[in-house]
């Protein structure tokens, strides 16, 4: 409250207009003159920046109001109201909802169902180009052994006895995907690991094989044991199960720049190409297993210059099948004709 003395009828000027809560009043008393002066004085009492008393609800409302000052009811209100507005968190807390949960499901699902397949394809396509990458690189080293060689492409040894239906080398110069023999002696491609081929072995493995394959393990197989690679390498067009005994025989057709011709009259010329063999389950026992690759839609081919391509295996045409144990004894005679096949396919 202030207390304002002046003279005649001027007023006190009051505070700042009334707000929502406070009001402002002034009072005036007249003082009467004295004799001796001509002007009257006044007394005004303002009484200015009061707080209007306010209802519960309009505290509660300008937020002055604890709730532990309302009743029950209204400090529940007061409580969830709090929770939810003026809460950074309050959209999270309301959570989803189960449809909105189920569309959100849907539509990650939807996102998969487009994606995965493209990505599985970008997937196949690298491993191809891998594979390709790898072919070249052994006609490289096989350009290589040549040109150290008189000219020969890597040939032999000579098969040992045939002694074991594990022996997947019966006869000298079959076609194989072995590196090693069962007695240790590098064979077919293995020729190339004591020197072209011992910085990056791994090239003999191709990465869209279609079985779990160790090559690590393979490679540890090497002079020890009998080994596979993920290529059959066409050395010579033996196709006998056993060799003659005391011969050893060597194919003219050996020199990298004369091959000659396959058993068709077409000139030779796939040396190497993806293993696709397909056969009964129960000749696990005797670690003769399925070998394929590039899930049997294709086949990698290395040609004699040096060069890789890829062919489709469209009617199976470089698949060697020997499901009916009875196609056994074929078996290398079904390899070469795969060989014979990519002959055409240059």
């Amino acid at each position: 409250m202030h207390l304002c003395i002046h003279p005649g009828p001027r007023l006190c000027p009051a505070s700042a207009g009334p707000t929502a809560a406070t009001s402002s009043s002034s009072i005036r008393f007249p003082i009467p003159a004295s004799p001796q002066s001509e002007t009257s004085l006044s007394i005004d009492f303002v009484a200015a920046d009061v707080t209007r008393t306010q209802t519960p609800k309009e505290r509660h409302d300008t937020n002055e109001l604890s709730p532990n000052s309302l009743s029950r009811s209204d400090g529940e209100r007061a409580r969830v109201r709090g929770s939810f507005i003026g809460s950074p968190h309050s959209l999270c807390a309301q959570g989803f909802t189960l449809i909105e949960l189920l569309v959100v499901i849907a539509i990650i699902a939807l996102l998969a169902a487009l994606l995965l397949p493209a990505l599985s394809s970008a997937q196949a396509k690298g491993r191809k180009t891998v594979c390709l990458s790898n072919l070249r690189q052994i006609g490289l080293s096989i350009i290589a052994y040549a040109a150290d060689n008189d000219g020969k492409i890597p040939y032999g040894p000579k098969a040992p006895p045939f002694t074991s239906p594990n022996d997947f080398y019966p006869s000298t110069g079959a076609p194989t995907s072995l590196i090693s023999l069962r007695s240790g002696p590098p064979v077919g491609l293995g020729l190339l690991l004591q020197q072209h081929l011992a910085q990056q072995p791994k090239v003999l493995f191709c990465p869209g094989t279609d079985q779990p394959l160790d090559s690590e393990l393979e490679l540890s197989r090497v002079g020890n044991t009998q080994a596979q690679s993920s290529y059959y390498y066409r050395h010579a067009g033996v196709t006998s199960l056993f060799d003659i005994q005391n011969t050893n025989p060597i194919p003219e057709h050996i020199v990298l720049d004369k091959l000659g011709v396959n058993r068709n009259g077409t000139a030779i010329r796939a040396l190497v190409i993806d293993t696709q063999f397909l056969c009964p389950p129960d000749l696990e026992s005797f670690n003769i297993k399925p070998r394929t690759n590039h899930r049997q839609k294709l086949a990698n081919i290395l040609f004699w210059d040096g060069h890789s391509a890829t062919r489709p295996n469209r009617d199976n045409r470089f698949v060697v099948d020997v499901s009916n144990p009875a196609d056994l004894q074929s078996a290398f005679d079904r390899i070469l004709k795969v060989l014979e096949q990519a002959d055409v396919e240059m």
